[in-house]
């Protein structure tokens, strides 16, 4: 009986550990998944931002103005924007495009460069 319980043992171990070997990879492609997202939906906004500008509008006035169109496609894609910008509305400002990000998407304190010293000296 014992036998069959080490065997049991160490097939669910091997199991567990191919499985746990998996969750690195996993969740980096998890990360590039939802960074690829995210970079989609942020140019979908600066389109429609642009769009605006172009017509002497803000983004929301767009989104309104889009939204109360008599044409059915149009007050549909009003309705999507307003959807996608919604959640912004309110938010926190993002950081400044050019800081360096970590794997986890928040921004990161780029590093101290220390002077090299000069030669002969320690």
């Amino acid at each position: 009986m014992f036998a069959v319980f080490r065997t049991l043992g160490l097939a669910l171990g091997l199991l567990g550990g191919g499985v746990a070997a998996q969750a690195p990879e996993f969740a980096q492609q998890y990360a590039q998944r939802l960074g690829g997202a995210v970079d989609e939906l942020r140019r979908e906004v600066a389109s429609l931002d642009a769009d605006a500008r172009a017509t002497g509008n803000t983004r929301d006035g767009a989104v309104d103005r889009m939204r109360g169109n008599p044409d059915e496609l149009v007050a549909r894609r009003g309705a999507a924007a307003g959807a996608t910008v919604a959640p912004r509305r309110g938010a926190p400002p993002r950081p400044p495009a050019g800081r360096a990000r970590c794997r986890g998407g928040r921004a990161r304190r780029p590093r101290r460069v220390r002077p090299e010293r000069p030669a002969g000296r320690s």
